[in-house]
């Protein structure tokens, strides 16, 4: 090679070095987490995964609790899991059905999410409705 080509891939390089550093000062100016901060976020993590999976070990066995038992029959309730946790047949097991009800189960502070919310307005607003489909 000449000696300009050899220049102009040398400053080439150098300006894209320069360019690579500018880049990297100014991420680092945005996102000043460190190894302490990642560690916290992975305990955060931690704690919520193990939350959650409380939580969906407490829906399977709601219906043996008293909060549900007292007031269905735990043979009457089919889980679904999402949208909702259940749908108890009230009654069914007797003979007697006596009204068709879909339960939630929440522990500690949990809240409705979008898609619950959801079906819980369109319960409370009477957009509900049966259909048989033959195959």
């Amino acid at each position: 090679m000449n000696d300009p080509v050899l220049i102009l891939v040398a400053v080439a390089a150098a300006l894209a070095l320069l360019r690579t550093a500018v880049a990297y000062a100014r991420y680092r100016a945005v996102y000043r987490y460190d190894e302490e901060d990642l560690e916290a976020a992975r305990r955060d993590a931690a704690k919520r995964s193990r939350g959650v999976r409380g939580g969906k070990a407490a829906e399977q066995l709601a219906p043996f609790g008293p909060a549900f038992s007292t007031r269905f029959d735990p043979a009457d309730a089919r889980f679904l899991g999402a949208p909702v946790d259940f749908v108890v047949f009230d009654g069914l097991s007797r003979g007697e059905l006596s009204a068709i009800v879909l339960v939630e189960v929440k522990t500690g502070s949990a809240r409705l999410n979008g898609n619950e919310r959801q079906v819980r307005e369109a319960i409370v607003e009477g957009r509900v409705a049966y259909d048989l489909l033959r195959i």
